[in-house]
């Protein structure tokens, strides 16, 4: 026991002998570290100062260049640009100033601390800064006008004389800073040295009388010292508590080799699970004929799954190579898939690209190809997942659509211009028999002629009507048919349209009315010349159908907004009828009630359906009403857009329209009519005749455009299809030729009724247009219309 206590003091005093050292040893290093830092923060703040100093230079030379150009500028917002450029730079120099004579914390300048060496150099520009603030103060406080040039040469000597003093303070300021710098950095390395010296000694001291004692006195201690039974007893304590600890820590050892196997087992489970499912999606890929890979972005270079190999035709067992894909690929098939991998990576979306490979198989086939990109948390794309497939049978079906597509849409044009072309020649001759047709009934004398000449001319309008109902159809059909939105007021429309029918009403002795609930003096916006066409239709429909009674054209207003009208259209008769069931089938194309309808009646069974798609394709609705034996009621909706003008009651009354308007002739005007066609021409000069007016032929378009520079016409008249030069043609060169040949009207006599015929006619400059064949009343308005201007 005594030698253990013995042992505990040689150690305590050992451990105070240590902690002495070393807090003598701090303390020294302390004194050093706080004497080098004041040394240096000297420097700092005396740089400071140097650096301040060489600035007040530079902002008292930008004083006075402001000064001047404020002094020599004569624009006024100039002046005044310069006037604030100096009161910021005065308030720089200023702060510069205070700092370096009471201090500035924020500029890095303690006002505490001061290098007596140049104490008596800051006093120097005391004064000339006061003058310098006095003028400036001065300058910026008073008005423009009261700036004079004496005011502006004070403060410009001021302020040369503070930059001399800055100057001589600054040469001082360095030179003095750099003798006290080599100063304090002699009288530092003096400190260090008598610190070192001091360290030393001690160090020497402490060896001498506490550690060499100490060591003999440890020395001895370890010699003599042994472990005693109660020193034994407790190692032996401390022993079995150990042992228990680790039987403790074998037993959770070997609990957790069980929880490790056990975790294994699943792990293994787990992966047959994978396998197993990588081997589902394998088939279901092959079955699919779908593949996947990974793209890196960094090597640029794919992996391939094995369904991929099998897709582009690859038959071994070997992994799928990049270089093998490379060689499939065409180079304008290996750019599209570039383009789509760095669109992929551009905007991080989902991408879609299809290409062609020429398989190792010997085979073509169309690919499509989905990219995704994998983004990492810096949002780089590192790389892109994809799935790549076989649509080779799709893309062959797909060709076999478009190319069947082609195939219809090269037939819906040859139908087009069949149409156009057959229209052609039949309105030509058409034109004739209505023109002769007229010009016989104008001429006929004989009563007994009169009966037959009506028939020729009913048959002729009704040969008409069919080719017009048939090449309305094919326009429906084929998509092409647009509307023209006019302002019209509804009431002369219908009044104008009852006038068309009421001849062949009185020829059958029924009674033909109108029922309006319209407003007589509003107009509203639509297609008149379709509406016509809907109208005309079921008018003529009524009266075909009608042996006697009446024919009752209705218009009421379904719904009014402060911007649109709907109004319900409806022709009523007291004709055959509908029988029940067929009134669904009514208006289908081709379609007539029944089949002995046509042949007692006659038609083609498609002015209804044209009626309907009329309708629809301007978002209204159609439909019938009818009782088999005692009429029909024929009703349609449309909404329209209402017009902004308003006409007086007496103008509307005025311009309806008579059963008979007399023909006034046309004296003292001249007409150029183009035409190649013989009777054609025929036709057009004996009703040009009988109105009195001067006329010439041109034959083409270019003996046209010969006529019109040689003589003042007033209207032409021109054909579109003629040889060597066509109506189009004639009409631009016409219209090049300027002044009064701009202006002139140019109508279009046209036996061609093409889908794009009206925009055609906007577009090559001709004013209107008349279709052949035409009656004189058409020919007399159209040209009425332009030259009663």
């Amino acid at each position: 026991m005594a030698t253990a206590l013995n042992g505990n003091k040689v150690l305590s005093k050992l451990r105070k002998s240590y902690l002495l050292a070393l807090g003598i040893l701090i303390l020294l290093s302390l004194a050093k570290e706080v004497i080098t830092a004041r040394l240096f923060d000297n420097i700092a703040i005396n740089s400071q100062l140097i650096n301040i100093t060489g600035k007040q230079r530079m902002l008292s030379q930008r004083l006075v260049k402001e000064l001047l150009l404020y002094q020599y500028s004569t624009d006024e917002t100039t002046r005044q640009a310069h006037l604030d450029s100096l009161k910021v730079t005065y308030i720089k120099f200023k702060r510069g100033h205070n700092a370096i004579h009471f201090g500035d914390e924020a500029m890095g300048i303690p006002s505490t601390v001061k290098s007596d060496s140049i104490e008596f150099l800051i006093s120097e520009l005391q004064k000339p800064y006061e003058l310098i603030d006095i003028y400036c103060a001065e300058l910026l406080e008073a008005k423009p006008s009261a700036i004079t040039p004496e005011l502006i040469n004070k403060v410009v000597s001021s302020v040369n004389k503070a930059e001399e003093n800055y100057l001589v303070l600054s040469t001082k300021t360095t030179k003095a800073f750099a003798e006290e710098a080599v100063i304090k950095v002699n009288n530092l390395k003096t400190t260090e040295l008598i610190l070192f010296l001091i360290t030393i000694l001690i160090i020497g001291i402490e060896a001498v009388f506490i550690f060499l004692p100490l060591e003999r006195a440890a020395s001895n201690f370890l010699a003599d010292n042994s472990k005693t039974q109660d020193e034994l007893s407790l190692k032996n304590k401390e022993l079995l508590i150990t042992i228990k600890e680790l039987k403790s820590a074998n037993s959770r050892l070997l609990q957790s080799e069980i929880d490790l196997q056990e975790t294994l087992d699943f792990t293994l489970q787990l992966k047959e699970a994978v396998k197993e499912r990588e081997h589902q999606l394998e088939e279901a890929q092959a079955a699919s004929k779908i593949g996947d890979f990974i793209y890196n972005v960094d090597l640029k270079e794919f992996k391939w799954s094995r369904n991929a190999g099998l897709i582009f035709g690859e038959l071994s067992n070997k992994p799928f190579t990049n270089r093998q894909f490379y060689e499939m690929l065409s180079p304008e098939e290996w750019e599209k898939i570039e383009l789509g991998v760095g669109k992929s990576i551009q905007s991080g979306n989902l991408e879609t690209v299809e290409f062609s490979i020429y398989g190792s198989d010997g085979k073509y086939r169309w690919m499509k190809c989905f990219l995704k990109p994998i983004i990492n948390n810096e949002g780089i794309c590192v790389s892109i997942i994809g799935t790549i497939q076989d649509i080779s049978s799709e893309f062959e079906i797909r060709t076999e659509l478009n190319r069947a597509k082609e195939e219809a849409e090269a037939a819906a044009v040859a139908k087009s211009q069949f149409l156009s072309t057959m229209s052609h020649e039949i309105r030509t001759p058409m034109n004739a028999v209505l023109g002769f047709t007229q010009l016989l009934k104008l001429q006929n004398n004989q009563p007994e002629l009169s009966e037959n000449l009506n028939i020729l001319e009913y048959s002729a309008s009704h040969l008409l009507s069919l080719i017009n109902d048939i090449l309305d159809f094919s326009k429906i059909e084929s998509g092409k048919l647009s509307f023209e939105y006019t302002e019209f007021t509804p009431n002369i429309l219908l009044a104008n349209i009852l006038k068309m029918f009421q001849l062949s009403a009185e020829e059958k002795n029924i009674q033909l009315s109108l029922n309006s609930e319209v407003n007589t003096d509003k107009f509203i916006l639509g297609d008149t010349v379709r509406l016509t066409q809907i109208l005309t239709n079921l008018l003529g429909n009524a009266i075909k159908f009608t042996e006697k009674g009446s024919v009752v054209l209705s218009c009421k207003i379904e719904e009014e907004t402060a911007t649109h009208l709907t109004l319900n259209f409806s022709v009523a008769d007291t004709g055959i009828g509908i029988p029940p069931h067929l009134t669904a089938q009514i208006f289908y194309s081709f379609t007539q009630a029944k089949a002995e309808t046509t042949r007692k009646y006659g038609g083609t069974g498609l002015g209804l359906s044209i009626c309907k798609r009329l309708v629809e394709l301007q978002g209204g609705t159609i439909g019938v009403e009818s009782i088999e034996g005692k009429g029909s009621v024929f009703y349609f909706q449309l909404q329209f857009e209402k017009g902004n003008t308003i006409i007086p009651f007496d103008l509307i009354s005025a311009t309806k329209p008579t059963i008979e308007q007399p023909l006034k002739p046309f004296e003292g005007k001249s007409i150029l009519l183009v035409e190649d066609n013989a009777i054609n021409q025929l036709v057009a000069k004996q009703f040009l005749n009988r109105w009195n007016v001067s006329y010439q032929i041109a034959v083409n378009g270019l003996e046209a455009v010969s006529m019109v520079q040689e003589n003042a016409f007033d209207l032409i008249l021109m054909d579109l299809q003629m040889p060597v030069m066509d109506g189009y043609t004639a009409t631009s060169e016409i219209r090049k030729l300027g002044n009064r040949f701009a202006t002139i009207p140019i109508i279009a006599l046209t036996a061609s009724v093409g889908v794009d015929l009206r925009e055609a006619i906007k577009n090559k400059g001709l004013t209107d247009a008349l279709s052949k064949p035409f009656i004189a009343e058409d020919l007399y308005r159209i040209i009425a219309k332009y030259l009663n201007k």
